[in-house]
């Protein structure tokens, strides 16, 4: 049996997932819970299911790894789960295995992106404790940028908050 990869992205009202082959990376499914807040919904392929109106992430997660297994794809199955993160501040540039005190630490960067750090670190947490035997891994949108010239992320930030960590993306 080919293992597979988790692919998730929390958005602010989202939950996104995809699923690929880990050997070829090739795409195996793809869906979404929307509406997470307001009118939740559970969205993949062909399917479609309203979900119950107090769905949040935590439920709205569990109820997509419930899904997934009702598609074949068991914890078993996976060999990874891999998380969009939208801000890795300065330090984090590289795709991130995630611990318990790497969490700690990426939990202090929430100033930097307060609009999307707290769902995505949710998910991440959350997914840790629900698939705690898988290896998790964070990937940073801001990791796109890290190879800009100083300059280019310094200005034209005040130098306080630079020195703080935030930079021009």
């Amino acid at each position: 049996m080919t293992k597979q990869i988790l692919v998730l992205n929390a958005g602010s009202s989202s939950l996104k997932f995809a699923g690929f082959q880990s050997d070829t990376l090739q795409e195996t499914l793809r869906g979404q819970i929307s509406g997470i807040g307001t009118k939740p919904r559970l969205m993949a392929g062909t399917q479609s299911m309203e979900l119950p109106l107090n769905t949040g992430f935590k439920d709205g997660l569990a109820l997509m790894l419930e899904w997934l297994e009702d598609q074949g794809i068991v914890p078993t199955s996976l060999s990874a789960i891999g998380h969009r993160i939208v801000h890795g501040g300065s330090q984090y540039v590289q795709p991130l295995a995630v611990n318990s005190r790497t969490l700690l630490e990426l939990e202090k960067l929430r100033a930097l992106a307060p609009l999307h750090l707290p769902f995505g670190l949710g998910v991440l947490r959350d997914t840790r404790m629900l698939r705690p035997h898988l290896p998790h891994v964070a990937c940073f949108d801001t990791a796109f940028h890290a190879t800009q010239p100083e300059l280019m992320t310094r200005l034209p930030i005040p130098r306080s908050y630079f020195t703080r960590g935030y930079r021009r993306y």
